[in-house]
């Protein structure tokens, strides 16, 4: 269609000025093409016109563009509202709710939108609602997150372990650094002795039952997952090789006890070199008399350093189960407990050989 053919020129204007106005970089763009064309034509009076803003207005533009260049022409923010609740008050509130409510007098167990907006009413003697009580905790830095789970020890035992750990492992990846093949001579044809080898060992379970966590779905379709019925699992033995990231794991179908865990202990001397020290948790079968009976046999290329009492945490080995659920059992039906065995077994496999992604994992304790 030509312009001259345009009969009601309005028609069209009014849909673009609103989409314009309605966009929200609109008003900021439509002031960068008024100082444009202003500083074209020469005349703030001419581009008023052609843009059908006041005069005064289009001034007020230039003059922040002078003084403030291109960012005076964003929108200035809006403060809204001033907030009912004080610097000191809000301080109070956060310090309040860092701690469990019965610190204040509550029985509930945690803190809500609900029970602070309570708690501001009977202190303050100001009235928020419920949703702006969950504005005002996000504004004082808090999220709502799901707890970990974590049994209590001692934290001085802790402490002293991860230090320990952590600079006798310090002193091997130096070692390691200097001469990987000195380290692992079985890189070579011959066989000679090595320094420590450190590893973390802990058993562990995978359900047949899927396990279900968050993941990305269509807004309004809430997704589905197959589960089997039953409880069936398979357990594993598992080491970790803090330097390398290898991993040497042994199927268990029955359950760990000092018998099976001698026949891992077994199976990971049969495929390594030199002394290795495991670090491992407090369970009963890592203290059975067999067991001592069994490292004292072999003292010379085994020993055992227990994790203080509770503290799962300081085990890398952890950080493997983790990873490995995270990533293959998740979200997955499995149709049988041997699917779920042969899937296990193939990612075991493939971290069986040194390997950066367990050995960036475990890399400290």
């Amino acid at each position: 269609m030509r312009l001259d053919q345009v009969k009601d020129p309005d028609v069209y204007m009014l849909p673009l000025q609103e989409a314009i106005h309605s966009h929200p970089q609109g008003r900021y763009h439509h002031r960068l093409h008024v100082v444009l064309m202003t500083l074209q034509l020469r005349s703030t009076l001419e581009a008023a016109a052609l843009f059908h803003e006041p005069l005064r207005t289009v001034q007020h533009w230039m003059q922040r563009f002078f003084a403030c260049g291109i960012e005076g022409l964003q929108d200035e923010p809006i403060p809204g509202r001033p907030s009912r609740l004080n610097a000191l008050q809000k301080q109070e509130i956060k310090e309040a709710v860092m701690n469990p409510p019965r610190f204040v007098g509550y029985s509930q167990h945690h803190w809500d939108g609900k029970l602070l907006s309570h708690h501001i009413q009977k202190t303050y003697h100001i009235t928020l609602k419920v949703r702006q009580c969950q504005y005002l905790l996000h504004e004082l830095g808090f999220t709502l997150q799901r707890p970990r789970s974590m049994p209590k020890g001692d934290p001085e035992k802790q402490a002293e372990f991860k230090k320990k750990t952590n600079e006798l492992l310090g002193k091997l990846k130096e070692f390691f650094m200097k001469d990987p093949m000195e380290y692992y001579p079985h890189y070579r044809d011959e066989q000679e002795s090595l320094p420590v080898t450190i590893m973390a060992e802990d058993e562990v379970h995978f359900y047949q039952g899927t396990t279900v966590t968050r993941k990305w779905s269509l807004k309004g379709k809430q997704p589905t997952l197959w589960t089997p019925p039953g409880r069936k699992k398979i357990g594993y033995f598992g080491a970790v090789d803090l330097l390398t990231g290898k991993l040497i794991t042994m199927p268990e179908e029955e359950q760990f006890t000092q018998y099976t865990f001698q026949e891992f202990l077994e199976w990971v001397l049969r495929f390594t070199h030199g002394k290795i020290i495991f670090l491992l948790d407090n369970a009963k079968w890592h203290h059975a008399k067999r067991i001592q009976q069994f490292v004292e046999k072999h003292k010379d290329r085994l020993e055992l350093l227990f994790l203080p009492p509770y503290s799962p945490q300081l085990n890398p080995i952890e950080r493997v189960w983790r990873i490995t659920r995270l990533k293959f059992t998740h979200n997955r039906y499995f149709m049988s407990i041997y699917d779920l065995m042969s899937v296990l077994t193939m990612q075991f496999l493939r971290w069986s050989d040194p390997n950066e992604e367990l050995k960036t994992l475990c890399a400290t304790i």
